[in-house]
Parts: C-alpha cells; sequence; structure tokens
C-alpha cells in the first residue's frame, strides 16, 4: 500500500483480521457505498483552496499529503507522520445502503455524516497536523484540541456547513457550558469526544468536546488584537486555563 494507506491502519485499523472481519460481516455496506467513494475526486479543487486558506492565515504552515482509505468503519479521520488520512468508508453512507453487522450506534454516526463534508474534514485534519500541544490531558485539553480544528477548518471554508452537533449545541449552549464547566479539569472524555456510539440519552449528544472548545476559541480569536499569532497561541496551547480564561467565554454565563 501507499506510506499513507499503511499509518492508517497502522493507527487505526489494529489486525488485518479484524478489517476482513469487518468486510466479511459488513459486505453490503461496502458495496453499497463503493460507487460514492468514487466521487472523492470532485472535491479536489475546495479541499486545495481550504488548505490554501490555512497557509494565507498561518504562512509557517506545511501542508502534507492527504490519503484518502477504506478502513474498518472506525475512523473517519486522523493526522498521521504522513499526513492527513481520511477514511471515505465513514462519510459515505446514503439512504438504502444496508447497515448490516454495523452497531448501532455507529449506525447513528454514519446517518449523521455525509461525503459533502470532506473539505471541511481534510482541512480539520490538517490543523490536527500542525497542532503541538503539550499539559496534563484533560477535558478542556482535548476539547480545544478538537474545536480549534473545527473553529480554523470554519475560518479557511466559511461557506461548509457547521459539523452536524453545532445546530443541537447552539439551541442549548448555556445548559452545555454549565456540565462542561464542571467536567473540564477531570481526564474523563466520555461525555465529551467519541461517544457517538455511546450517547443513548435524547437530552444529550455526541462530540460537544467540540462544540465547546470551537465557541472558547472563536471568543478567543475575536478577542485578539493580532489574529495571526491568536491562530498561533491556538495550535500550540499547553495552558488550556489560560486560552479559556482570556477567551471570555466563561464570562458569558456568570451573574
Amino acid at each position: 500500500g501507499t506510506p499513507g494507506l499503511i499509518d492508517y491502519h497502522r493507527i487505526k485499523t489494529n489486525s488485518m483480521e479484524e478489517l476482513v472481519e469487518r468486510l466479511d460481516n459488513s459486505a453490503g455496506y461496502y458495496d453499497g457505498i463503493r460507487e460514492r467513494t468514487l466521487q472523492a475526486s470532485q472535491f479536489e479543487d475546495r479541499i486545495r483552496e481550504g488548505l490554501s486558506r490555512i497557509v494565507e492565515l498561518y504562512p509557517a504552515a506545511s501542508v502534507p499529503d492527504v490519503t484518502f482509505v477504506i478502513g474498518r468503519l472506525n475512523s473517519g479521520g486522523t493526522a498521521g507522520p504522513t499526513g492527513m488520512l481520511i477514511g471515505l468508508d465513514v462519510w459515505s453512507w446514503e439512504e438504502g445502503v444496508p447497515l448490516d453487522g454495523i452497531s448501532e450506534g455507529f449506525q447513528k454516526v454514519v446517518k449523521n455524516l455525509d461525503l459533502d463534508a470532506l473539505p471541511f474534514i481534510v482541512v480539520h485534519e490538517h490543523i490536527h497536523a500542525l497542532q503541538q500541544y503539550s499539559g496534563e490531558p484533560s477535558v478542556l485539553l482535548v476539547a480545544l484540541q478538537e474545536g480549534s480544528a473545527d473553529f480554523l477548518a470554519g475560518l479557511a471554508l466559511p461557506e461548509s456547513d457547521k459539523p452536524h452537533y453545532y445546530k443541537w449545541g447552539m439551541a442549548r449552549e448555556e445548559m452545555i457550558w454549565r456540565r462542561f464547566s464542571e467536567e473540564m479539569d477531570t481526564d474523563n472524555i466520555s461525555n465529551w469526544s467519541g461517544n457517538n456510539g455511546l450517547v443513548e440519552d435524547e437530552n444529550w449528544y455526541a462530540d460537544l468536546g467540540y462544540f465547546v472548545g470551537a465557541r472558547i476559541c472563536e471568543a478567543y480569536y475575536e478577542q485578539a488584537e493580532d489574529k495571526r499569532q491568536a491562530i498561533e497561541d491556538l495550535l500550540f496551547i499547553s495552558d488550556p486555563a489560560a486560552i479559556l480564561e482570556a477567551s471570555g467565554y466563561a464570562a458569558r454565563f456568570r451573574g
């Protein structure tokens, strides 16, 4: 395989046996999405546009390769030594494609995602490739890491639709913040990130850490006089509490 494919399988697939088992158990799904996955090339111009815009916003940015792969339905995207790695299998479901062999939780995931979001996802992963975060792991740190990738992808592709959790989040922002503020210093991200298959409460939504993190990053960027420096700050976070404090985001809900 290509270096990107090898990188993706090393990071995400775990073993070829697990990949083959998924292909066998969900053969109808993979057959059903094949035509859709082949449409990814139509987004090349917009992807290049988004990546170029990141370089305009932050000239020190390098632009690694982008590799599109078919995985075992466990990752829509990640970043590795070879660059951005995008799992097209997660983004290509459409009405009528069988979901046999796929857990109920992950069925919710693929139904909420769409190939049209591919440019945004590639730029989101590009931001991860640029980030250098340090400090003790916490819900706040993870939220800023994912949220800054969402926020900066939105700056690069302002015409893109926001990810699916934004509409839900914007209608309940104060409630989400209250709960987040109680958990943000812990290292238990189960309520906030990578929890699509875990959310069974209709009064809660998956990946709201991305939403909160992006809103904090947006507030930080808006208050900064030097926008380029603000972007650099969001790419190199070692003190998440300082970013939150400087953003003024928490102050919106005091009183």
